[in-house]
Order: structure tokens, then sequence, then C-alpha cells
């Protein structure tokens, strides 16, 4: 059975703005594992409508097992978002992840992780 979970429904590119942490702790998003800096957590596949214009967001992640602070300094970025970018890639989840549009561009994007349990 394939199971969808929406990182954003529709993104704005037009202002730069940080999304709030989403924790990935359900089948088949289980983000994070054993090692301490999250590497070790299941893949999915990161599905992305087009980035209008120049516009870039950022998809970063935080391997704590605690909600992260929204001006947290330790968040990695995960995927890097833009016109050019492929609409489905796997990626490696973190326990925590978010968006973030680092450049204004055009438009909105819809963002979400597609798994298979």
């Amino acid at each position: 059975m394939s199971m969808i979970k929406t990182l954003a429904a529709a993104l704005s590119v037009t202002a730069t703005a940080t999304g709030d942490w989403i924790q990935l702790n359900e089948t088949p998003f289980m983000g994070g594992g054993g090692r301490e800096d999250g590497t070790d957590g299941r893949n999915a596949i990161l599905a992305v409508t087009p980035i209008g214009g120049a516009g870039v967001v950022l998809l970063e992640g935080h391997a704590g097992p605690d909600a992260p602070a929204s001006n947290t300094t330790d968040a990695y970025t995960v995927a890097t978002l833009n016109a050019a970018s492929p609409a489905r890639q796997e990626i490696l989840l973190p326990r925590w992840i978010r968006t973030r549009v680092s450049v204004i561009g055009t438009g909105t994007t819809r963002i979400a992780l597609e798994g298979v349990q």
C-alpha cells in the first residue's frame, strides 16, 4: 500500500519563510534511528511540483529526539529544491523535517513524501 505524507500542500515561494517542524515518527516514514546524527533512518521518495522562477526551497532536517526550536542553528539541509530539481527523488528521512523558502520565486509548490508500507 502506497502512503503519502504532505509536507507542504501549497507552499508560497513569493516570500522567504520557515515552516514548522514535522516529526517523522510513523511507518513508513520513520526518520532517524539508532545513531545520534539520524543517518540510519528510512528512505522515502520526495515528490515536488515545479518551483517557479529563481525560487529555492530548502528541506531541512534535525536528528534530535525532541522538537527543535524554530530558530535552531543545528538543522541540516536534506534537499535543495529549485526550478531544475527532479519531480521525484529519494531522500534519507531525518527525525524532524521542515521547509524553508530561502530565495524568493513565483507561485506555490506542493512537497510530499511517498513511502510503501
